[in-house]
């Protein structure tokens, strides 16, 4: 699982029609909308995780091994891809329904 912020960027401009913003606008929102995601996205796996999971997680990103921090995702979420686009969808349905969720 590798999750690719610029990907997310560009999905999420993709998604909103943003794409045709004037650029500090657009980066503004995106900025946004990404900052909201990663949030979300970590507090899901740290709920999922426990406490001590969640520590052990936040040890690993420092660290900075990416192939461990996969693998620890991987022991703690079984499917991490489909979890992370769930958290997407998530954040997309409470924009387009109630505004962005915090």
């Amino acid at each position: 699982m590798t999750l690719s912020i610029e990907k997310l960027r560009d999905d999420l401009a993709r998604e909103f029609g943003i794409e045709s913003l004037v650029d500090p606008k657009k980066q503004e929102l995106l900025d946004l909308m990404t900052t909201t995601v990663m949030k979300q996205i970590f507090l899901a796996l740290a709920e999922k995780m426990g406490d001590e999971g969640a520590e052990k997680f936040d040890a690993l990103l420092k660290e900075g091994d990416q192939e461990k921090v996969e693998a620890f995702l991987k022991q703690s979420v079984p499917d991490p891809d489909s979890f992370v686009r769930g958290i997407v969808e998530e954040f997309r349905d409470a924009v387009r329904n109630d505004g962005i969720p915090s």
